[in-house]
């Protein structure tokens, strides 16, 4: 799990891992 910056990149790799 990569948690960056609190922009939307987090939901969207969540996402894409899931």
């Amino acid at each position: 799990m990569k948690i960056r910056n609190a922009k939307g990149f987090t939901l969207i790799e969540l996402l894409i891992v899931v």
